[in-house]
């Protein structure tokens, strides 16, 4: 959910603690590989649902999240209109 270069907010399946870092992976439709991000802190927490800040994005994947974003936002305004 609201898909950044710096971040996310995640739904999750259980609570996690504010300050966790995790490691993400987003899996586009029809893309060969997934986009793999090695370190993401917590940064807030409501019941199951939380928010992400990316750190330390190795250019070449903030490339690929950039062009997923791009993606995603040409869909969603396929959508609206």
């Amino acid at each position: 959910m609201n898909l950044s270069e710096g971040g996310c907010a995640v739904r999750g399946t259980k609570p996690i603690p504010n300050q966790a870092v995790l490691l993400l992976r987003f899996y586009p439709p029809d893309w060969d590989s997934p986009i793999e991000i090695k370190s993401a802190r917590v940064c807030w927490v409501r019941g199951w649902d939380f928010g992400v800040e990316f750190l330390n994005v190795k250019p070449e994947l903030q490339l690929r999240l950039r062009h997923l974003i791009q993606e995603l936002q040409t869909q969603k305004n396929k959508v609206e209109c």
